[in-house]
């Protein structure tokens, strides 16, 4: 969906033409792989490797452009053809970046060849990377920086035109370098700049894998034609009418491709419930039916005929009123029946929900960062769909606390090198951030400050979450911190199950437990008392005559004084520096339990899990 799009050209090819192609100047490439295509035919959609495809896309590319320069030379007395022989170029453009990227390749061809022939290669510094391996360089960034910069003043003034269609509608698979062409007639002929003389390289792509690169050439037709590039931009009025389109609501797509879907697989006889006739352009032709021995018939839009007004819906009524019915969350493949108007509302309740696999979403909870703020706070969906970022100044202690972490950072420079620059001040770290406010499981959910105290914070978080969730559904009261308006009621309980994904669990609790044993163990933690007394020890056996001088015990006495004067031995610093003992809730904290302990609060006794997951592989 982000790089789609849909079109259609028709081309006239005859005698006398503005623009004339030589069989002669062309070159193919061919190639058995599977980075694209339908092996199920029971469903619409390709099976697409998309990684694969693109270096398939440059290995095209590539091969064709260097045979095609080959067989330039060979036919024009052996002159040197390369990136800066052509007027313009049009490329089969599946996305703009891509495009771009593949025709900076061209250049690095190019640089590569000189290097073979003993030439300078201006723009290419590093001769290394110019007799690299080539599957090598399809992942080089340096080498991608470098080629972007090298080509850029030529993409702007050879393919930028011919690529503009491509970026405002998207990929139109076969149609891309014939609507490339149209692009650029429109752009560059309409400005009166694509004269006779000039080239166009062309390059047609498609997966599985074929490509051919050929040559164009613009010409001066007879005074008797009836057509020019100055005619056929007139004609085509591309970013006119480009620029005239109506924008509509992204769930009109969601509609059309559900509809579609539906009818995949629908057979003979076969009436479709798209289009909206009132919303094609006049003479548009549309399929009107298609009998039961699978003869087509079709129907023609009146040219003197009046569109409907922008705004009015394009999906059929019938469409409309089905996705009313169904305003539920659930996949597509959930809906994958025929729609036709007989069946609409012929099936009882229980027949229509087998035939749909649905996912109800009725309650949600978001925690949100902030500090001194309520982390589950009943505005929070409101402020993230306000865009409130939720970050906050880091305080003065956190900054000298990531300072004794001894940061590193790895900085990249924009001509692909690398520093590692150590953090050593306060002007170097992290000035905000999104920082977790307050809660507590005890106060708001009633649940016992010994299990909370068994829980690591990213479990405590979770649990609340949970809390949250199941309140919002009305699945139970929670109108205090009473454990009992917390538990689902009974008719519930077997149903509702849990699973808790989390990312790194448990690390918190891990690394919290080894710094408070490793601190136990400094010369900062121990008591003041017990420093005195193992230095006495130590000066003790250091003595020949294992006593010491009256001196030395009269500067022992003053430290003792000093140190019970000034309260070293008092309460709070008993307790703070105790010696280490092991927690046996530790064992709790690291177990991830947060499932489970959710499920005991709220009553669970569906299923239970939990699993690793960070960001949006959550969902699955």
């Amino acid at each position: 969906r982000p790089t789609s799009g849909a079109g259609a050209v028709a081309v006239l090819v005859g005698r006398d033409a503005p623009i004339v192609f030589d069989p002669k100047e062309r070159a193919t490439h061919a190639a058995n792989v599977w980075d694209f295509f339908k092996p199920d035919h029971t469903v619409e959609y390709p099976t697409v490797d998309g990684k694969l495809s693109q270096v398939c896309y440059y290995q095209a590319l590539e091969d064709v452009y260097a045979r095609f320069c080959d067989k330039l030379a060979m036919n024009n007395s052996g002159d040197v053809f390369d990136a800066e022989s052509h007027d313009y170029f049009v490329f089969h453009a599946p996305y703009n970046k891509l495009v771009q990227k593949s025709f900076g390749r061209l250049y690095f061809m190019d640089a590569r060849r000189k290097a073979e022939a003993g030439r300078e290669a201006p723009g290419f510094e590093d001769r290394e990377v110019l007799t690299k391996p080539i599957e090598e360089t399809y992942t080089d960034k340096a080498l991608e920086g470098t080629l972007k910069k090298v080509s850029a003043e030529a993409y702007k003034e050879k393919l930028s035109d011919a690529n503009m269609a491509s970026k405002l509608v998207g990929n139109t698979y076969t149609a891309s370098v014939f609507l490339g062409m149209a692009s650029l007639i429109d752009r560059v002929g309409g400005r009166g700049e694509l004269t006779p003389g000039k080239s166009i390289c062309v390059f047609s792509y498609g997966s599985g894998a074929l490509a051919t690169m050929y040559r164009l050439s613009v010409r001066a037709p007879s005074k008797d034609s009836p057509f020019s590039i100055e005619k056929m931009a007139n004609a085509l009025k591309l970013m006119e009418r480009l620029e005239s389109r109506e924008k509509v609501s992204p769930n009109e797509l969601d509609l059309a491709l559900e509809t579609r879907a539906r009818m995949h697989r629908a057979g003979a006889p076969y009436s479709p419930v798209y289009p909206n006739a009132g919303r094609l352009f006049p003479g548009t032709y549309y399929l009107n039916g298609i009998d039961s021995s699978w003869r087509r018939t079709y129907s023609r839009v009146p040219l003197d005929a009046k569109m409907d007004p922008h705004g009015t819906p394009l999906a059929p009524p019938i469409v409309l009123r089905l996705s009313k019915r169904d305003q539920i969350s659930h996949p597509v493949t959930g809906k994958l029946q025929v729609l036709t108007s007989a069946a609409e509302g012929n099936a009882d309740k229980v027949t229509e929900a087998r035939r749909r696999i649905a996912c109800v979403i009725t309650g949600t909870a978001a925690g949100l960062p902030g500090n001194g703020a309520k982390v589950f706070d009943d505005n929070n969906l409101t402020r993230l769909l306000n865009g409130d970022s939720c970050i906050t100044p880091v305080s003065g202690s956190t900054k000298v606390a990531m300072l004794d972490k001894n940061v590193v950072q790895l900085k990249k420079f924009p001509d692909g090198t690398s520093k590692r620059l150590k953090v050593d001040n306060e002007a170097e770290v992290i000035k905000l951030a999104a920082q977790l406010g307050s809660f507590d499981l005890s106060s708001s959910y009633g649940v016992p400050a010994g299990l909370a105290e068994t829980m690591d914070l990213a479990a405590q978080v979770a649990v609340a979450a949970g809390m949250e969730a199941l309140k919002s559904a009305g699945l139970v009261r929670g109108a205090s911190n009473d454990p009992a308006e917390w538990k689902l009621p009974e008719q519930y309980r077997d149903s509702t199950g849990v699973v808790y994904a989390s990312s790194f669990p448990a690390m918190d609790a891990a690394v919290g437990e080894v710094m408070r044993f490793l601190q136990s163990k400094t010369v900062g933690a121990a008591p003041t008392m017990r420093l005195i007394s193992a230095l006495r020890s130590r000066l003790l056996r250091a003595s020949p005559d294992r006593e010491l001088s009256d001196d030395d015990e009269a500067a022992f006495a003053r430290l003792v004084a000093r140190a019970n004067e000034a309260g070293s031995n008092n309460d709070a610093e008993s307790r703070e520096n105790q010696e280490y003992e092991f927690d046996r809730k530790f064992l709790f904290r690291v177990l991830v339990l947060g499932n489970a302990q959710l499920a005991q609060l709220a009553g669970c006794r569906g299923p239970n899990t939990q699993t690793n997951a960070a960001c949006a592989g959550t969902t699955q």
